[in-house]
């Protein structure tokens, strides 16, 4: 509790709208991927007062504030918003910042990402290359590169394959997870590690056996 929750109430037992204004914001920007508006953190805010007065306990009341937080659409759903840049529209910066993290790193945007967004750095050019530049060198690119080439390489229908145990009696509950984990590796492997390219996944001798 102390380490996640980074402020004290005054007590414990009685509602404290101050700290809970500071814990919501600050969960609210990382589960929204962008600032909570002032009407979403009044809402969680007196939520929490509520259930701290029903219940006697501070803790309680971010418990549900948080657990609404959590059941919203804007955390379950990516929504991406326009903005305006001249006479055509571009990403609005929380926008750009979640497309970024989700397509590099195959989950929500970090804390340094979130604040480029804030800041505007997302906005210029060479803001932009940073970040990108910064996520591609981060050890969380293998994970968005599984994700890139599960989805490409429709990797979830593995489960739903079947063969004749007359031609194919090796054939078992095991091969299936093990044939997708195989072809992750040696295709991560191939694309981010060994600066291969589409012809070298296509007729590689090598691969992983997992």
């Amino acid at each position: 509790r102390a380490r996640l929750v980074s402020c004290t109430p005054k007590s414990p037992k009685e509602p404290d709208d101050a700290c809970a204004s500071e814990f919501f914001s600050r969960y609210g920007l990382l589960l929204f991927r962008r600032p909570l508006t002032d009407a979403e953190l009044k809402a969680r805010v007196n939520l929490a007062r509520t259930m701290t007065k029903a219940s006697s306990d501070f803790y309680t009341g971010l418990h549900y504030g948080l657990a609404e937080l959590m059941q919203s659409p804007n955390f379950l759903f990516r929504k991406e918003l326009a903005a305006p840049a001249g006479k055509a529209f571009t990403l609005e910066p929380y926008s750009r910042a979640s497309r970024l993290s989700f397509l590099i790193w195959d989950t929500t945007p970090d804390k340094e990402l979130l604040a480029a967004a804030e800041t505007g750095e997302l906005n210029s050019a060479a803001g932009l290359e940073k970040q990108i530049n910064r996520l591609i060198a981060s050890p969380r690119l293998d994970s968005g590169m599984r994700a890139f080439f599960s989805d490409m390489l429709e990797l979830d229908t593995f489960d739903n394959v079947s063969k004749d145990a007359l031609i194919y009696p090796n054939w078992g509950g095991a091969m299936a997870p093990s044939a997708r984990e195989e072809t992750l590796r040696s295709t991560v492997s191939l694309a981010l590690h060994e600066n291969g390219d589409m012809p070298d996944l296509m007729t590689t001798r090598k691969t992983f056996i997992k």
